[in-house]
């Protein structure tokens, strides 16, 4: 096995998810081992993993190891889906021949019912997990056409409303305008009946005043035609107040 995992690590500088795709032919008898809570496998190399005596894998991050009796004691584990405290042994080389067989390349060549037994239970166990995560991964990936359809709509309606707000601030600039050169309009309109307004009141006052001093230089001038021939004037007044009487004919007298 020493040869085998050596051709099974990654290359420099190629991520862990990529070993199970570069993975050799001869590693294909490792891909069912696997912890049996995290589902971590033991192909990656990521984490060690150990088989417990209650036949249960599980990697160093879902196992709690408990104190032993005596410090030179083996380990004692607390298994994560049993929860049972057993002994356990980390997967690899190291293991003792009777354990190692559990884990042979070809179990039916052995005629153990057993191992064959425990392989399968991993591998459908496995299986089970692999098909939930594509189940999960098909249900993201519908999601994921779902919410890019959803937001290219909102981008669409975005892009709308854009031009919208754009074509209104126009429109709103507009208004501005034109409410801007109507209020010049009607000031300078007030200004023009203003200016209009003081020119009558001066031509009307000009007029007054005219006529005002017309009259006074009438007046005068009467005066001045009064005090110079009074004669003329009184004789005038005289001839305008004088009455046709009768005519004093002879006396005849008579009875009417």
């Amino acid at each position: 096995m020493s040869n085998t995992s050596k051709q099974s690590k990654p290359p420099a500088g190629e991520s862990d998810d990529c070993v199970m795709v570069n993975q050799p032919t001869m590693d294909a008898h490792k891909l069912w081992i696997h912890c049996n809570r995290c589902y971590e496998l033991y192909a990656r190399k990521k984490f060690k993993l150990f088989l417990l005596a209650c036949h249960h894998v599980s990697c160093e991050k879902c196992v709690k190891v408990c104190v032993g009796r005596t410090p030179s004691d083996a380990l004692i584990y607390q298994c994560p889906i049993c929860r049972k405290e057993v002994r356990g042994r980390e997967v690899g080389n190291n293991m003792p021949s009777g354990i190692k067989m559990l884990f042979h390349p070809e179990p039916w060549s052995l005629h153990n019912d057993f191992i064959e037994t425990f392989q399968e239970s991993n591998s459908r166990h496995i299986a089970k997990f692999k098909e939930r995560q594509e189940k999960l991964v098909a249900k993201l990936a519908k999601d994921i056409e779902m919410t890019k359809a959803i937001c290219q709509k909102r981008y669409i309606e975005m892009k709308h409303l854009t031009v919208e707000r754009r074509k209104a601030f126009l429109r709103q600039r507009q208004i501005k305008v034109a409410l801007a050169n109507r209020k010049n309009e009607q000031s300078l309109m007030a200004m023009k009946k203003k200016e209009e307004l003081r020119k009558k009141q001066l031509l009307a006052a000009s007029c007054s005043y005219k006529s005002g001093s017309q009259k006074s230089k009438s007046s005068q001038r009467n005066q001045r035609s009064r005090s110079a021939s009074p004669g003329l004037s009184t004789s005038k007044g005289s001839a305008k107040r004088k009455v046709t009487g009768f005519m004093h004919l002879s006396n005849h007298s008579f009875d009417l």
